[in-house]
């Protein structure tokens, strides 16, 4: 093929399709981009955080964690953290299983 007969468009003018396939992975790439948490005095309400363990059913250690929690949410209020999670039992599977899903 010489050079006089390539052409970054197709005959009508219209669009290639190397800058079809462009346009059409950034839009991909978009779509699955993660979502940005920006700081707190831009989103001007505190990041909520998940903390995920075994630790809230256990007698003794869970009420020492949420004690501690308590006392960093009394000294500052740009971060709330929620308890979540599972008996130590359930905890690895659920964990596994979130892992695989995406979650």
């Amino acid at each position: 093929m010489s050079k006089s007969t390539k052409t970054s468009k197709n005959q009508t003018g219209g669009m290639s399709r190397r800058d079809f396939l462009k346009i059409g992975a950034a839009g991909a790439a978009a779509a699955v981009a993660p979502r940005i948490d920006f700081p707190a005095f831009i989103r001007q309400s505190p990041m909520e955080l998940n903390l995920l363990t075994w630790f809230w059913t256990e007698p003794g250690r869970g009420d020492a964690w949420r004690a501690m929690l308590a006392k960093f949410h009394e000294e500052q209020s740009d971060i709330r953290i929620n308890e979540a999670g599972y008996g130590e039992n359930d905890y690895f599977q659920q964990i596994l299983i979130q892992a695989r899903s995406g979650r």
